[in-house]
């Protein structure tokens, strides 16, 4: 008698998937790079000292910290797909 199985648990569908968060998660992670730990606001505002600078400084780099970290969550759960892929 043949198991029937879901669709979604093919491994070629995981495997696939997994590639694709791969190749998303290195796209984002090519333009916005890793997270910097020494990126300080404040040394942009001693240079500029306009407070609203700062502001726009503070919420690009939080922006890029949170693209940043999506990029690594997507490669880390591509390559766990397709290891998954293979012991299925």
């Amino acid at each position: 008698m043949t198991e029937i199985t879901p669709h979604f648990f093919d491994p070629k569908i995981i495997g696939t998937v997994g590639i694709i968060l791969d190749i998303v998660g290195v796209i984002v992670l090519f333009r916005f790079g890793f997270p910097q730990p020494d990126l300080n606001p404040t040394n942009y505002l001693a240079l500029s000292g306009d407070m609203s600078e700062n502001e726009r400084t503070k919420e690009k780099r939080r922006k890029y910290i949170w693209v940043s970290l999506f990029g690594l969550a997507a490669l880390i759960l591509g390559f766990s797909l397709q290891i998954i892929a293979l012991w299925i």
